[in-house]
């Protein structure tokens, strides 16, 4: 428990009003008025959640964009869409992005056309986690802080339902719509969820100031489906199946060399949960996963394409699990768990120059076979007590990176 003083001071100056006949210019001191509270920090963090109301109520094209409404986050914009998130002046590998509670997603583009919000809709979102600070660990060592994007998922019915709900939205300023349906359904054992959206922006214009409008090449389209598949097998024992696939076209970039042709993203999941009744274990979790990342980019749209054509292909392949079990007795809890992440990545650059009449063909490794592995055991304990809460991590990790020569030459 902390106390905390509030100390409002006001100085009249004067006042002068033509309804009166005679002006005051006496100086009028008011005493100094306290005001005494206490305040009980709940949480020994900085934390905060973007609920599916917030996001249902704000008109963003982009999970980077809804972002940047969070306190002390903001974004990195390279052209439309695809914002890459800072926290606190911290980005890229100092931030754990993750979907889901734990899945991890590797874009393909060197310059991070794609982060990890590129690979999910806004629409698809249930909420929004973001910590601030090294305090949770188990979602990996990343120092920065940690924005978990967490999807809607089916729920059981105590009978046979079926919903549907669509949207459509029309921007006139960036000249774009989006559309997203979703049906949901199902009963006390078998429950599901089928969505799909499609969104598609032309370029920015600038307001007229100086006589004639600027126009920014940030147009994109892009279109998405996911399946969810829920069912109870038996009492306290729940899995989720779940399917999802984006795809960009045509993603323009101004503030980059080249610009995204295609990104064909696929992420598979199986979750299985169980509450436990125990006097000490209470829940047991285990999430595997999968994504796929296939990226292309090239420079036809830019002025010097005729000259010199540039087109990279990048494939970035994600696979990994984590598990969890959480203990409590009285009021102490503990989180301890394992998780593993292989991520593998291969792809190459083409740079055909046409100069007086001859043309020269360069080919570059991007990445060549290239792979990093990642173990980490994790503990997490709490303990709420009257005035004061005690929260500790630990983890260990065992990291392994390598790839092939990126200067072998590619005939």
């Amino acid at each position: 428990m902390k106390n905390f003083r509030l100390i409002f001071t006001c100085i009249f100056v004067g006042i002068t009003s033509s309804s009166f006949t005679q002006q005051i210019n006496d100086t009028i001191k008011l005493s100094v008025i306290e005001v005494k509270d206490n305040l009980i920090k709940k949480a020994p963090y900085v934390a905060c959640d973007v609920s599916k109301l917030q996001i249902q109520s704000t008109n963003t094209r982009d999970v980077g964009d809804l972002l940047r409404s969070i306190p002390n986050v903001s974004g990195i914009r390279k052209g439309g869409v695809a914002v890459d998130p800072v926290v606190r002046g911290f980005k890229f590998s100092q931030l754990s992005v993750i979907l889901d509670n734990g899945i991890n997603i590797e874009g393909g583009c060197p310059s991070r056309m794609d982060p990890v919000a590129a690979h999910v809709e806004a629409e698809d979102i249930e909420k929004i986690e973001v910590i601030k600070g090294p305090f949770v660990l188990r979602y990996g060592p990343a120092f920065g802080g940690i924005i978990n994007l967490v999807t809607s998922k089916p729920q059981p019915y105590e009978k046979f339902e079926m919903h549907a709900s669509a949207l459509y939205g029309f921007e006139t300023n960036w000249n774009g719509q989006k559309e997203h349906i979703s049906i949901y359904g199902g009963n006390k054992k078998v429950f599901f969820n089928l969505c799909g959206g499609y969104r598609s922006y032309g370029n920015y214009e600038s307001g007229n100031l100086d006589g004639h409008d600027t126009t920014f090449n940030s147009s994109f389209e892009k279109y998405n489906y996911t399946a969810e598949l829920g069912f109870i097998p038996k009492k306290n024992h729940t899995i989720f199946i779940s399917y999802n696939k984006i795809h960009g076209r045509d993603v323009m970039y101004p503030c980059l060399p080249m610009d995204e042709k295609s990104d064909d993203s696929r992420i598979i999941a199986l979750d299985y949960n169980v509450k436990i009744s125990s006097n000490i274990f209470k829940t047991f979790d285990v999430k595997i996963y999968r994504s796929d990342v296939d990226h292309v980019m090239d420079n036809s749209k830019r002025s010097g394409y005729s000259t010199k054509q540039m087109i990279a292909d990048v494939d970035a392949i994600t696979t990994g699990f984590m598990s969890k079990l959480g203990m409590q007795i009285k009021k102490h809890k503990l989180i301890a768990g394992l998780g593993y992440v292989n991520i593998y990545k291969d792809g190459t650059r083409t740079m055909t120059m046409q100069m007086m009449g001859t043309t020269s063909v360069k080919n570059t490794n991007l990445w060549y076979d290239g792979l990093v592995q990642n173990a980490g055991l994790f503990a997490e304990y709490s303990a709420m007590f009257s005035s004061y809460e005690i929260n500790a991590s630990i983890r260990g990790d065992l990291n392994k990176a390598a790839s092939g020569d990126t200067l072998k030459i590619i005939k």
